[in-house]
């Protein structure tokens, strides 16, 4: 009886955390804990313990990181974009904030990573590793 016990909460802590990354998925990272709180049903708490043991990340951490992924995507496909207009479509406050977190990410700045990485007469890239 404690094997299919702790079977079934592992389903339930996985269906979780499942349902957690698609919905941040779905918004690209830009939505809050309470929200996900609302629309999945679980406290914070909870969520937190179950996304940490699941992902292996704080839920803040895995949406800043869908953000971060969403952003970058976001410059790679169009890196004639203005960098406010990445960062506003990607959930920042501002271009500051962007440009911080970008930095905490990656370590240069999304104008230094544009021009290292991003060819400005086409739209090729070097070798990069895979982002997922």
């Amino acid at each position: 009886v404690s094997f299919w016990a702790a079977q079934t909460k592992e389903r339930k802590a996985t269906h979780i955390s499942d349902q957690f990354i698609s919905l941040a998925i779905e918004n690209s990272g830009d939505i809050r804990i309470s929200e996900m709180e609302a629309q999945l049903g679980y406290s914070s708490r909870y969520l937190q313990k179950i996304v940490l043991e699941q992902v292996g990340l704080t839920p803040k951490t895995a949406l800043e990181n869908i953000r971060f992924q969403c952003s970058l995507q976001m410059m790679l496909a169009h890196p004639a974009y203005p960098l406010s207009r990445v960062a506003q479509q990607s959930g920042f406050y501002d271009q500051a904030h962007f440009t911080r977190a970008f930095r905490n990410m990656v370590g240069c700045t999304p104008a230094a990573f544009i021009s290292r990485y991003i060819s400005p007469s086409c739209k090729k890239l070097p070798s990069l590793p895979e982002i997922e």
